[in-house]
C-alpha cells in the first residue's frame, strides 16, 4: 500500500486511508488477493516487500485501473 501510495501521490503513506476513500474496490483484484492463503489466515500476519511488491502487483493488473481504486481495494474500503 505504501509503495503504491508513494508512486501515485508522492506521499509515503495514505494517512487515515483518505486517498483510498476516494476510490472503489476492484472486485477482480480483491478476489485475487483473497485467494492468497497468507491473507486469509486467522492469525496476525506480517510480510515485507519480498512477497508483495509493485512488480507482483503490476503482473496482476490490466493497466487501466485507477490508482485510487487499487488503493481502495488494498484498504478493503
Amino acid at each position: 500500500m505504501d509503495a503504491w501510495c508513494l508512486r501515485y501521490t508522492g506521499k509515503i503513506y495514505d494517512q487515515d486511508g483518505q486517498w483510498a476513500a476516494t476510490g472503489q474496490v476492484i472486485p477482480v483484484l480483491l478476489e485475487t488477493l483473497l485467494a492468497i492463503l497468507f491473507l486469509c489466515a486467522n492469525h496476525h500476519k506480517s510480510t515485507g516487500r519480498d512477497l508483495f511488491n509493485l512488480h507482483w502487483l503490476e503482473k496482476r493488473l490490466s493497466g487501466d485501473e485507477a490508482p485510487e481504486n487499487v488503493q481502495a481495494t488494498f484498504a478493503g474500503n
